[in-house]
């Protein structure tokens, strides 16, 4: 049974719902100028999701948010569940498809096909621009950085967003807090020969997939894929097993 140590909401909400829900509330407040702050807190949210060099805030007009988009369409006579965690129409024109991670990883090309199936939603008023954001608050691994997506958010960029705003909200700062907490874990069972003087059974490397991942990171470091091929082939990319292996 695990413990809270701390009495915050995101102590307790801790699935990739409880994000999206979070993700939501931060943009929405582009739509609510009651705390100015705030709003532009959204717009730099908004800014940093498009990554558009022309796109300026000033320009950003209207901003409609979709929490679990889901629509079945049909692309090449295929059938595709379009199923998106965040979907974010700025100025009725540009497309922001979020896909919303913890500590799982994107499958089925997700991201590929909800933009292919949301282009044929919006076929009849074609949408300018589409971009697809992977947005993953948890431990990168070889799957995060072979994922395909105009723009990649990591816990560290969410911290970055978020940290001139602490004062302005109490759910932002349980979110922040709870992040932070998460990254300085991370941070600590990376360090696969921890904790020292202990039986072997106790030692990161043991019971932590984040201390196996690295300690086989710097056995088979990514510059290896240049010298075997000269390209990425996937001969040196590290899986995780289901079963803790």
């Amino acid at each position: 049974m695990k413990k809270a140590i701390r009495n915050s909401l995101f102590s307790f909400a801790t699935s990739e719902l409880s994000q999206d829900a979070f993700i939501c509330w931060c943009l929405n407040w582009f739509n609510d100028a009651s705390k100015p702050v705030l709003q532009e807190m959204a717009k730099k949210i908004i800014f940093k999701l498009t990554n558009v060099e022309e796109f300026f805030v000033e320009k950003i007009v209207s901003v409609d948010i979709f929490r679990q988009f889901s629509r079945k369409v049909k692309v090449d006579n295929k059938s595709i569940h379009v199923k998106i965690d965040v979907l974010v129409i700025v100025n009725n024109d540009i497309a922001v498809i979020i896909e919303d991670k913890t500590y799982s990883n994107e499958h089925d090309q997700q991201i590929e096909r909800y933009k292919r199936g949301l282009q044929e939603i919006y076929k009849e008023k074609p949408l300018s621009k589409i971009i697809t954001v992977y947005w993953k608050t948890g431990f990168y691994n070889d799957w995060d950085e072979v994922t395909v997506a105009d723009v990649k958010i990591t816990g560290e960029d969410v911290r970055d967003l978020l940290a001139d705003y602490l004062n302005e909200s109490e759910i932002i700062k349980d979110y922040f807090d709870c992040l932070e907490a998460n990254l300085q874990w991370q941070e600590e069972h990376k360090k696969y020969w921890l904790p020292l003087g202990v039986p072997w059974w106790e030692l990161n490397i043991v019971n932590y997939h984040i201390a196996q991942y690295t300690l086989l990171r710097e056995i088979f470091p990514e510059k290896r894929w240049d010298i075997s091929t000269g390209r990425y082939e996937g001969e040196y990319e590290i899986y995780m097993g289901s079963s803790f292996g």
